[in-house]
């Protein structure tokens, strides 16, 4: 798999506030748990440092996780998933695909795991930058 096949990146419509906001309610709603929303931007201007907006939402379905890291523990540096969501001539989401991620482990067995989850998070972010407004 490619650099580029790797991820998922998408360009949206939506504000960027609106866009996290909206990203977070889907992944709940979809079965994911929130684990952190790391705010990258706030972290730079605690130390007088001015950033773009940028915020990592860190999310998974640990029922599914749990058993992958039992397998092969060095697979949570890399778990939960994340989504990478920045302000910067417009809203992007980057994401980097599970499949990806397993085959990087050694882990290729499990990747129509991967695509499920994959496809699911596709889903989601495709859904997301159709919309133009809430």
């Amino acid at each position: 798999m490619s650099g580029e096949e790797s991820f998922i990146r998408k360009i949206l419509k939506l504000n960027f506030n609106e866009s996290v906001k909206v990203l977070k309610g889907e992944l709940e709603n979809s079965g994911f748990k929130i684990f952190s929303d790391i705010d990258h931007s706030s972290a730079a201007e605690e130390v007088g440092l001015e950033l773009f907006p940028a915020r990592v939402i860190i999310f998974g379905n640990p029922k599914g996780g749990t058993g992958m890291i039992k397998s092969n523990p060095e697979l949570a540096i890399d778990l939960p998933a994340r989504i990478l969501v920045y302000e910067k001539d417009g809203v992007h989401f980057l994401y980097r695909k599970l499949e990806s991620i397993l085959k990087m482990h050694n882990m290729g067995e499990l990747s129509e795991n991967g695509k499920s989850f994959d496809s699911k998070i596709q889903k989601i972010i495709d859904d997301l930058s159709k919309k133009t407004t809430l």
